[in-house]
C-alpha cells in the first residue's frame, strides 16, 4: 500500500495564536508530529498542507515536503478539512504522485507511541477499511452523560440513572482522540468525506491523548512532554 502522511497546518488560529509553530518543550509543535511520521516505515510520504510559508519552511526544516501553499480561501476559520486533503492530492497527482490512502496527522496532537500508528495502519489494511479513526476510551460510562434541555434542566443521554448502574458491565465508550485518521483516497475524492462505510477504530492510550485547542490543553500538554520527555515518540 502507498500511504501518504498528510499534515494540515494553516495559520491564523485563535484559541493559541501562530500555535503549530509555537515552541512546545523547546521544538515547534509541528515538528513532533513531522518527527514521530519519519519512523514509521510503512509512510511513503510526508507532505504538510500550509497556507504560511513561514509553517512551510519550518515543515521543511524537519524534513516533510511542502509541494505548494495552500490556496487562502481553504484556510479560513469556516473552511473544511475535507477540501484542503482533497486540494493536496489532487496537486499531487497532477504532478504523477498517486497513493491508495492517506494517514491524517494534526499537529495539534503532537504525542502518538509509534506502536500505536503501526497498529492502525495494520488494522487499516487487514480489514481493507474505508476508514480508520484513533480512539480514547470516556471513563465514567454512559450511564453518566447528560444533555441541557433548557437553560438548567438536563436529562441522562440514554437511560434513567436512578435505576443505577454497574460501571463494570457498561460498555466502553469510545471518542475521536485526533491523533490519526487512515483514509482510502477514493473515499475521499469520490464521497467527499473521510468517512466511509467501512469505518474502524484502535483505542490510542490515555497518556497520548492530548489535543491543543487552547491556552490549558497547551500547559498541559507541555508540561507532560517535559515530565515524560525520554519516552515521547520512541515507543
Amino acid at each position: 500500500m502507498n500511504l501518504l502522511c498528510l499534515i494540515c497546518a494553516r495559520s491564523g488560529s485563535k484559541g493559541v495564536p501562530n500555535k503549530n509553530i509555537k515552541l512546545m518543550a523547546n521544538k515547534p509543535l509541528i515538528g513532533w508530529t513531522i518527527e514521530l511520521a519519519k519512523k514509521i516505515k510503512d509512510i511513503n510520504n510526508i507532505v504538510v498542507s500550509t497556507d504560511s510559508k513561514k509553517i512551510a519552511d519550518i515543515a521543511l526544516s524537519f524534513g516533510a515536503k511542502v509541494p505548494c501553499l495552500r490556496p487562502k480561501h481553504l484556510a479560513t476559520d469556516d473552511s473544511l478539512q475535507i477540501h484542503s486533503i482533497k486540494h493536496m492530492v489532487r496537486y499531487l497527482e497532477k504532478k504523477g504522485n498517486f497513493f491508495d490512502a492517506i494517514i491524517l496527522m494534526q499537529p495539534t496532537c503532537p504525542i502518538r507511541r509509534i506502536k500505536d500508528v503501526k497498529k492502525s495502519i495494520d488494522v487499516f489494511k487487514k480489514t481493507n477499511s474505508d476508514t480508520l479513526v484513533s480512539l480514547k476510551e470516556i471513563t465514567g460510562g454512559i450511564s453518566t452523560l447528560y444533555n441541557f434541555i433548557d437553560e438548567h434542566k438536563i436529562k441522562p443521554v440514554l437511560r434513567n440513572p436512578t435505576k443505577g448502574t454497574i460501571r463494570q458491565n457498561e460498555k466502553k465508550l469510545l471518542m475521536r482522540s485526533g491523533s490519526v485518521y487512515i483514509i482510502s483516497r477514493n473515499i475521499i475524492m469520490k464521497n467527499n468525506s473521510i468517512y466511509g462505510k467501512k469505518i474502524t477504530g484502535v483505542i490510542f492510550p490515555e497518556e497520548t491523548n492530548f489535543n491543543i485547542d487552547n491556552k490549558f490543553d497547551w500547559d498541559l500538554t507541555e508540561s507532560w512532554i517535559i515530565k515524560n520527555k525520554k519516552n515521547i515518540n520512541n515507543e
